[in-house]
């Protein structure tokens, strides 16, 4: 039975969560007003978290607190060899040592999501929370002894890759300073 309970967790309230399981899969039924009210789902393991997959693809030890963000494999493997993963990239995993056998799944952060704004001469930079609170498709945690399905984003899988982007939120003069000081020192 791997896990014992989904809540939905906001502070140190919380709430139940419907969920199925079967072989392979627990389905979690997200109820939007209650996943716009707590923000979170708080997931327990009968056992406890032994490995995470970390966003360079490397397993780092429950020893360590981890975040997994949209961007990061959504991945952990249990002290009892089963290997837990999201069918989605949303929303922000919260691992803490402190409760090793507990996964936080965060859907609505707050200063989650960094913004420029743009206003002539100046940019005004504001943080915000993130807004990806609609799920079209049921969230899934997929289980497997065998191990998780990983897709690399890299051209050479797996690899780290630097990004350089014309993308307008990232280009504010102190980051245009940076990336020139970088290329400047690795060219």
């Amino acid at each position: 039975m791997l896990i014992t309970s989904i809540k939905y967790s906001k502070d140190k309230h919380t709430s139940d969560c419907q969920y199925a399981l079967s072989d392979n899969k627990t389905t979690i039924t997200i109820n939007e007003d209650l996943i716009k009210e707590f923000h979170s789902l708080r997931i327990e393991f009968d056992c406890d978290i032994a490995l995470i997959r970390h966003h360079d693809y490397k397993w780092i030890n429950s020893s360590q607190p981890s975040l997994s963000n949209w961007y990061s494999p959504k991945i952990l493997k249990l002290k009892n060899g089963v290997y837990v993963q999201a069918n989605t990239p949303k929303g922000i995993w919260q691992y803490s040592p402190k409760e090793k056998h507990v996964l936080l799944w965060h859907f609505n952060v707050e200063f989650s999501k960094p913004m420029t704004h743009y206003s002539g001469n100046r940019n005004a930079k504001q943080i915000v929370q993130s807004t990806f609170l609609q799920f079209k498709v049921p969230l899934e945690l997929l289980m497997s002894k065998k191990g998780a399905v990983e897709f690399s984003r890299s051209k050479i899988p797996f690899k780290a890759i630097a990004c350089f982007t014309d993308h307008c939120d990232f280009d504010t003069e102190e980051n245009l300073i940076l990336q020139r000081e970088f290329l400047k020192n690795t060219i």
